[in-house]
This record gives structure tokens, C-alpha cells and sequence, in this order.
């Protein structure tokens, strides 16, 4: 029987018996009683998330993290062209154990096809936290979010075959992102134009028409596991920031080393301290390379990330074009993410790696 839910308004006795039912350990004896709390409006763009806190029969109490589909129709409709909803559940199904990251436990995880509903049911991690992208993270942060992500790139380097439910940037829905950027270009720019300089706008109308190449350029050579979303926000800091934990994979994709990278520090931090730290960032990267056997230019990283500089616009574009717009907080990240981005398009002249 299918666990997923049309919302999470749609908790109740019922639903927590059964679900628990498979993720407590037999030594809980069931459900005694639960709270539900929803959590982190405006923060998840394309999911609904809670907390669920449970006194077992046995007097134990335990905590796990919810998350279901999105809540808008368009972020929803979104999630379903792109596969974000299957990508994260084959993720918890078939990688998360074997990934070369601390991630969350997952203790059941369903993607109800005929319902286009999602559920995961997740370790809560008290006590962890994450920085606030808007805001923007610290040094220390951005240095902890690359020694994390070294092994996450490293593990399936030219290897991306062995994990068969990956896909990559020519899988027939990541192709539409060339349409979907034209389609919402001009939405994009009645609402964020205004942060964007005469010569910015031009950028990104060559990016746009440069698009459907994106597709063959990211799949030649060098592949390996990219996270895609790497964003702080979807990272997890001990309470002293001695570790990390990277969650919300349901973007994950075979991809070109420097994604993850160059959306890491162009969209998450001030622009200023981008600049101070980008050279030691990308020289840490390469340094964690190099310490896994692995050897890779520093001007072919460095093209690698210039296009995905270019391609990440997307996220600008198509996120921010169907965005809540009533959403105060959700509106202001897209400005933050496009005011940093097209900052480092222009600080690094990404638009010649489009050749």
C-alpha cells in the first residue's frame, strides 16, 4: 500500500501507525502518540518538508525528517518533467550507503507514480544546521562544503556507468532545459531584469541560444557523480561545524568535473568574499584531486566551470520564473542567486568558454 501523501495537512494517527511501521525498529512496539510540525517555507523550492516526533509504545522517543512534493503547482510540475522526485528516491535506494559523503539515513523512501506523489522518510539531524544562502556562508563553511564534495566527485570518476539509474545531461528531460530556458526568459526578465546591466542581458541571450549544446559538451569526457544542487543550504553542519552532511539529491546527475563547484561559490556566498576565496576554493579542489590519485588541469577545470557558469543561469531563469512570487523569502534568494551569478560571469569572462 502506498504511503505518499497529497499534502502534509494529510498526517494523522492512521498514516504515523502505518508508516512507522516501517521505519521503527521492533523493539519500539508501535506508536503512541506523535506531533507534526511543517518546516522551512520559502527555504525547499521543490518539496514540502515537517518534522515528525514519536513516542514509541516501548517509552522510547524518535524524530525523522519528512519531505514530500512540492507544494506550488509550477515547482511540482517542474519536478515531475525533470525526474527530481525519481532521481532522489533512486538516489536513497541504490546509493545513499555506498556514497563517499555522510548523508541522511533514509528509512523509507516511495515515489507513487500514478499519483505523482513523493515521500521520504529521513534521519532528523538535531542539532545540525544549515547556513542560510541568502545571507550567504562563511570561509570556514565553503572550505568544509569542498572537502565534502572531493569524495562525492572522486568516488565514480569515469565511472558513472556502475551507477545505472544516473543520468546524464542527454537524458530526453534534461534536454528540454534549452526550451524551457526560452520559454521563460521573458517572465524571468519582468521580474529580475532590473538587477541585470545592458551587457548582462546580452550574456544571457547568447546563453540561451547557445543552450542546446550545453547537452554535448557535458557528457564528453571526463564524467562523474555530480550533486548538481550543491548549494548550502542543502548541507548539513555539525552544532561546532566539524562535519557535514549533504542531503536533497534528487538533482543528481552524470556531469563534467566543476559543476558543483562553480555552483557552490557563484550562488552561494557575497560576492566579495567570492572573490577573496575563489582562487584557494578551486586550488583546494584540485589539491583533493591530486590526494585521490588524480590528475586534472587547472585550465580545464577552469572551462569546465565557465560553461557551467553559463548553464546555471538556468536555475535563475527557470526558478525564478516559476518561483512563489507571494513568497517573500523565495523571491529574495533568486535575486541573490542571479545578482551573484551574473557577477561571476562577468568577473571570470565565462561566456568565452562557449566555443
Amino acid at each position: 500500500m502506498s504511503l505518499t501523501l497529497a499534502s502534509l495537512d494529510a498526517i494523522n494517527s492512521n498514516w504515523v501507525e502505518q508508516c512507522m511501521g516501517k521505519c521503527l525498529a521492533p523493539e519500539d512496539r508501535g506508536v503512541e502518540s506523535h506531533t507534526f510540525q511543517q518546516i522551512g517555507e520559502g527555504i525547499g523550492q521543490l518539496g514540502s518538508f515537517g518534522i515528525l516526533e514519536v513516542e514509541t509504545q516501548a517509552g522510547t522517543k524518535r524524530s525523522f525528517f519528512l519531505k514530500i512534493q512540492a507544494a506550488t503547482k509550477d515547482f511540482h510540475q517542474l519536478c515531475l518533467d525533470y525526474q527530481y522526485y525519481a532521481r532522489e528516491v533512486n538516489f536513497y535506494q541504490h546509493s545513499a550507503k555506498t556514497v563517499a559523503c555522510r548523508t541522511a539515513h533514509p528509512y523509507y523512501v516511495e515515489f507513487n507514480h500514478e499519483r505523482s506523489e513523493v515521500l521520504l522518510v529521513l534521519e532528523y539531524m538535531a542539532n545540525w544546521h544549515t547556513p542560510d544562502q541568502i545571507v550567504g556562508a562563511s570561509r570556514h563553511q565553503i572550505e568544509m562544503a569542498i572537502e565534502a564534495l572531493i569524495p562525492i566527485n572522486t568516488q565514480y570518476w569515469n565511472r558513472t556507468q556502475e551507477l545505472s539509474w544516473l543520468p546524464d545531461s542527454k537524458a530526453p528531460f534534461m534536454l528540454q532545459l534549452a526550451d524551457d530556458m526560452v520559454a521563460n526568459h521573458q517572465v524571468f526578465l519582468e521580474r529580475f531584469g532590473h538587477l541585470l546591466s545592458e551587457s548582462q542581458r546580452q550574456k544571457l541571450e547568447q546563453i540561451i541560444a547557445y543552450y542546446p549544446r550545453f547537452a554535448e559538451i557535458f557528457t564528453q569526457g571526463t564524467q562523474t557523480l555530480s550533486h548538481w544542487d550543491f548549494r548550502v543550504e542543502n548541507i548539513f553542519y555539525s552544532s561546532d561545524e566539524s562535519e557535514v552532511a549533504v542531503i536533497d539529491w534528487q538533482l543528481s546527475l552524470a556531469h563534467k568535473p566543476g559543476w558543483d563547484l562553480a555552483y557552490l561559490l557563484t550562488t552561494n556566498i557575497d560576492i566579495e568574499l567570492r572573490r577573496e576565496i575563489f582562487e584557494s576554493s578551486v586550488a583546494q579542489y584540485q589539491r583533493g584531486l591530486l590526494a585521490a590519485g588524480i590528475e586534472y588541469s587547472q585550465e580545464k577545470l577552469m572551462k569546465n566551470m565557465c560553461q557551467s557558469m553559463c548553464a546555471i543561469t538556468a536555475f535563475s531563469v527557470i526558478g525564478g520564473g516559476n518561483c512563489d512570487w507571494e513568497n517573500e523569502r523565495s523571491v529574495l534568494l533568486f535575486r541573490k542567486i542571479t545578482e551573484r551569478l551574473f557577477s561571476a560571469i562577468d568577473d571570470y569572462d565565462a561566456i568565452k568558454a562557449l566555443v
